[in-house]
């Protein structure tokens, strides 16, 4: 029980790291700083704003195998396979498409049975609807 209370304290005062995707290029962009306004994402290496960014938050959480859980990570270990959703209710929840909520509980108390299989980006057949029934 010690371990989970020190998990769950660690969870909420976790380092704050984010990846990014690029729809338009389809793929990952690299290290650097963003600038987040109005007009858009802008990243310190083209200095341009763009809406083709979307970051992406660590959840503060490791799967089974010690891998980073961020934000639209497709995981397997709860007899389906979900992505990885911010609730904005402050913690992150499992979801089964990006419009259909799925089950709304939380992933700290389980995260440690889960692996990352992919993302929702790279890999969106994870979740085809086979997965569902």
């Amino acid at each position: 029980m010690q371990n989970q209370e020190k998990e769950n304290r660690m969870a909420h005062s976790r380092p704050i790291k984010f990846r990014a995707w690029d729809k338009e290029a389809g793929l990952w962009v690299g290290a650097g700083y963003w600038l987040l306004s109005d007009a858009g994402i802008q990243w310190s290496e083209t200095k341009e704003f763009t809406t083709d960014i979307i970051l992406m938050q660590y959840t503060g959480l490791k799967d089974k195998n010690g891998k980073d859980i961020y934000e639209g990570d497709i995981v397997d270990g709860m007899a389906r396979k979900y992505f990885i959703k911010n609730s904005g209710r402050g913690m992150y929840e499992f979801w089964e498409t990006e419009t259909e909520q799925g089950y709304h509980w939380g992933i700290w108390n389980v995260h440690n049975q889960l692996e990352i299989i992919g993302n929702i980006y790279e890999n969106p057949s994870l979740l085809t609807s086979e997965d569902k029934q």
